[in-house]
């Protein structure tokens, strides 16, 4: 009954013909503005508007860029020439949420490990420094110890475990450690127990270290293909309950594998 009354009554309106009146707005808010012709010549506004725009103002643009692709900072200035390219970039969130990049410095002469610890937050400012003169062939996996002390991988002639004297890496202890395959990434447990993956052809392992500095070690072959064609490269991620994944990469068939523990003791029964 009531739809049929809304049609009468619709129906009726339109019969009549009723006049339809335009509200009109008595107080707009959107009139056209030429901002440039509400200066008063002679005033202070007037005068601080020309003197403003009469300003270098360019040494602002590296604090305040802060368009789509973000704010940018410039770490280090590297040299170039002499075959110099950098390589293995790591970073991490370090204490103050400073963060803290390591890289490699490679050139004719050798090879440089590079560490950079930003002043703040946003990073506008870095000290850089060299800590090491290890090749590095493939990843510089890095991690943040409890301490707020950064951890990490050597890959190279010499492969070693490696934890930072404090924040800023003025020192560092080196305790070397068993790869088979390209380590790419590095965990640690909550008592700075240091776990990392490795790959290489036919072989995919999970290394979980016994204690902080590594001096023994659990290694479990998660992958195995007999095929010479194979070869694995994976990330490593910690779970809150302290369970270890990672997404193993099968480079000839493009295959993406995901190993995860199975409930019980770590390593007792596998991956799946």
């Amino acid at each position: 009954m009531w739809s049929w009354s809304c049609f009468v009554l619709a129906a009726s309106a339109r019969e009549l013909k009723m006049a339809r009146y335009k509200f009109v707005d008595m107080s707009p808010r959107l009139l056209p503005v030429v901002l440039e012709d509400q200066w008063v010549p002679g005033s202070i506004a007037h005068a601080v508007h020309h003197l403003v725009d009469a300003l270098d103002l360019s040494g602002f643009d590296a604090h305040y860029r802060n368009d789509a692709n973000g704010t940018q900072h410039l770490l280090a200035n590297e040299p170039t020439g002499n075959s110099t390219y950098l390589t293995h970039f790591a970073i991490v969130i370090g204490p103050g949420d400073r963060p803290i990049v390591m890289y490699a410095l490679n050139s004719a002469s050798g090879s440089l490990q590079r560490y950079a610890r930003c002043n703040d937050s946003a990073c506008t400012a870095a000290n850089v420094s060299s800590i090491g003169t290890n090749q590095i062939y493939y990843a510089n996996p890095l991690a943040l110890r409890s301490d707020g002390r950064p951890a990490f991988i050597e890959a190279g002639l010499n492969n070693n475990y490696a934890v930072c004297d404090n924040a800023d890496c003025t020192g560092l202890a080196r305790f070397p450690i068993g790869i088979s395959g390209v380590v790419r990434s590095l965990v640690l447990h909550s008592d700075d127990r240091p776990a990392y993956e490795s790959g290489t052809t036919g072989l995919a392992s999970i290394t979980v270290c016994d204690d902080a500095t590594c001096s023994s070690a659990q290694q479990r072959n998660v992958l195995t293909d007999p095929n010479p064609q194979s070869g694995y490269q994976g990330s490593i991620a910690l779970a809150s309950n302290g369970a270890l994944l990672v997404a193993f990469e099968e480079q000839s068939l493009r295959d993406v594998v995901l190993a995860v523990p199975l409930p019980d003791a770590l390593f007792a029964s596998g991956f799946e």
